[in-house]
């Protein structure tokens, strides 16, 4: 049996727009709790710390050594660690063509998550409206859909609308129609609308689907007890059934039910384990908001870490997140041949035939 242990950094709630965490991350370790302490005392026995957190270790230059010391071990053993990442801004981008532009193509007939459409339309999004239209009207248009979904209520799904009418530019008017489109269909009460914005969800479902691909017998995750790791453990125990019949989803090989033996809640003191995905989750998360924030060159020590991680999180078998690219074609985005809304109707029918 392959014990997995996750920890997260970067979590901010439902608020995505936060400017100072514009990253959210799940680091995990794969390997049993006695090799996980092997690992802790190798690296990190001479940190002093009780506990290992990266939020506390990130400060000293000593610290800062034994954590690079780690993450290129890990690095030369990619097999031990499988990492989940979301660029919040953008993940709402695609919540926006999830919640509101999809539904509408589907009423047209038009499955947008064929091929990755879906994934297409929300990179023309990110990329063009801001720079057509400015930033301030950009973040308007995120703030007010973001608080529509949070807070479902008409007030604001009228707000969401007018952002949409401020539009100036022709071209952006037109991306706006399938938005406006789904916009008169929407049910802005549905109390769904702000677990769509639960990103710990369907990151650790993408998570353990690797462990899940990479792992022939027993499955178990061990997550942090002080962590908001999923929305819902009813929901999260009908996803990870491994009694389930088992469909394959798209031609990467992706699967659900995940198929997971056990899910525990543990307190992060107790396990190796824990703290040693902490630290992985914190460093990643660290690297990924300097590439946010524009790689400012006073950050040394996330240049440092970008030397090690690169690689890393490019390897499609340890990382896999939401991240906004210049890729649209169904080749740029290794999606020939997908037909993503199995998955979205499997997650409805398993959900329904329980009583959600």
């Amino acid at each position: 049996m392959r014990t997995v242990y996750v920890d997260d950094s970067g979590y901010t709630g439902a608020n995505l727009l936060n400017r100072d965490q514009p990253v959210f991350v799940l680091g995990s370790i794969g390997c049993s709790e006695g090799e996980c302490g092997h690992l802790s005392q190798k690296f990190f026995s001479g940190s002093g710390a009780r506990e290992l957190h990266f939020a506390h270790m990130r400060k000293t230059q000593k610290s800062q050594n034994m954590i690079l010391e780690f993450l290129r071990f890990v690095a030369a053993h990619p097999e031990l660690a499988k990492i989940s990442y979301a660029h919040k801004a953008y993940a709402l981008v695609a919540k926006i063509v999830d919640l509101l532009i999809e539904p509408a193509a589907h009423s047209d007939g038009l499955n947008l998550y064929a091929e990755g459409l879906h994934i297409a339309f929300s990179n023309l999004l990110y990329y063009t409206v801001p720079a057509i239209e400015g930033d301030a009207h950009w973040h308007d248009l995120l703030s007010a859909f973001q608080a529509m979904c949070r807070n479902q209520s008409r007030l604001f799904y009228d707000i969401f609308g007018d952002v949409l009418k401020r539009a100036k530019s022709e071209k952006v008017k037109e991306l706006y129609v399938p938005i406006e489109a789904g916009l008169a269909i929407f049910n802005y009460s549905d109390e769904r609308n702000k677990e769509a914005l639960d990103l710990p969800f369907t990151s650790m479902l993408a998570l353990m689907s690797k462990w899940r691909a990479a792992t022939a017998g027993e499955l178990s995750l061990v997550h942090d007890k002080s962590s908001a790791m999923y929305r819902s453990q009813h929901d999260w125990n009908k996803l990870t059934s491994p009694h389930s019949t088992v469909l394959t989803l798209n031609s990467r090989g992706s699967q659900l039910p995940v198929a997971i033996d056990s899910t525990k809640a543990e307190v992060s003191h107790l396990h190796p384990g824990l703290q040693l995905a902490d630290i992985l989750a914190g460093s990643v998360c660290k690297y990924l908001t300097w590439i946010a924030l524009g790689k400012p060159p006073e950050d040394v020590f996330a240049s440092q870490l970008a030397v090690v991680l690169d690689n890393l999180l490019f390897t499609d078998d340890v990382a896999d997140g939401l991240w906004p690219s210049l890729d649209f074609t169904p080749e740029e985005l290794d999606r020939v041949g997908d037909d993503g809304s199995v998955t979205l109707e499997h997650i409805i029918a398993t959900l329904d035939a329980h009583g959600r």
